[in-house]
């Protein structure tokens, strides 16, 4: 009887590049033991969620709807010796306008001998940030201190749980405590082989991730700097941010600061709340875990790191300055 591993996530945890280079490497993997099975024309497979998330475009949905191909999934492969693998990082989504039914998937899964739960956490302000940069790709994103304050109000942050206490909740509600793996980003990129190696691990897979084929696609969606991102967005609302305004902005603040700075998206009164009102909730998270997965901590800025941080505040007149000659020059070089 075959296993599964449900990869949900959490978005801005590398989930295009595992998308990407597991579908690449399909035919691989599969002599090995893992099944990443083509649904769609996505390496990734979102229609799995497209039940409960009303907003996923057309193109990424599967005929007669999510349900239907989670039995069709189980009627593939349950009765096989291989673990399948599937991935989309839309199955933790949070906020009940978009949240899957995860009850309705695991009774989908009932044929399988085994099910897992698999998702990284990222702590949760460059969690945040990671967001705002995601949305301001193709929309003007919340303004940072509007989120930060639904962030400390609610359990959400864009629909996406921030409370992972309550997450996990969430899915024990319908997974047992064994069934679920939650994994450290920032631990899971220092392991052989980065994250895809330490996946490969957790499947007990032969493979390391220098056997696989990364294409030109393995490392996609990566994000702009958080300031400078912030910055070009400021000039452009109530438009989305164009790539040549980020590439200005980026510019502007690495001479301002120096290109070792470490931007950071939120002021530091803003990042010190979040830090006082999720680190004891990830301290629980972690007692929790302890008696189904010993030894897990989510990673967490040190004093030191902070202290590096440029945070959104020290952005003033000079930068700005900077910014508006760099676009100046620009609009003469465009009109000569």
């Amino acid at each position: 009887m075959a296993r599964i591993v449900l990869h949900i996530g959490t978005h801005k945890t590398a989930t295009t590049t595992i998308q990407n280079v597991f579908h690449r490497n399909a035919t691989l993997l599969a002599q090995h033991g893992i099944v990443y099975p083509r649904l769609g024309t996505a390496a990734g497979h979102h229609g799995l969620a497209a039940d409960g998330y009303k907003d996923l475009p057309a193109h990424l949905r599967y005929p007669g709807g999510s349900l239907k191909m989670w039995h069709e999934i189980a009627r593939r492969h349950a009765d096989s010796d291989a673990t399948v693998f599937l991935s989309s990082e839309t199955l933790s989504i949070g906020h009940p306008n978009g949240a899957p039914d995860y009850r309705a998937i695991r009774a989908a899964l009932a044929p399988f001998e085994e099910i897992r739960v698999l998702c990284l956490l990222r702590e949760q302000w460059r969690f945040m940030q990671s967001v705002y940069l995601e949305i301001a790709r193709k929309a003007v994103p919340p303004a940072p201190k509007q989120m930060v304050a639904r962030a400390l109000e609610g359990q959400y942050c864009a629909g996406m749980w921030v409370d992972y206490l309550k997450f996990h909740d969430r899915l024990l509600e319908h997974f047992a405590p064994e069934e679920i793996r939650f994994e450290d980003y920032a631990g899971a990129r220092k392991s052989d082989g980065g994250i895809l190696g330490r996946l490969l691990h957790l499947m007990e897979c032969d493979l390391s991730a220098g056997d696989l084929d990364m294409g030109g696609k393995a490392h996609a969606n990566t994000s702009p700097p958080s300031l400078p991102a912030w910055a070009a967005v400021m000039v452009s609302q109530p438009d989305p941010a164009p790539g040549w305004l980020i590439e200005e902005a980026s510019a502007a603040f690495e001479a301002e600061f120096g290109p070792e700075s470490q931007p950071c998206l939120f002021r530091r009164d803003e990042l010190d709340a979040l830090n006082a009102r999720f680190g004891p909730i990830n301290t629980a998270l972690q007692e929790r875990l302890a008696q189904v997965q010993p030894g897990f901590t989510l990673s967490r800025s040190t004093p030191e790191e902070i202290e590096r941080l440029i945070f959104r505040n020290r952005i003033g007149g000079p930068f700005w300055l900077r910014l508006s000659r760099r676009l100046a020059r620009r609009a003469g070089s465009a009109e000569s």
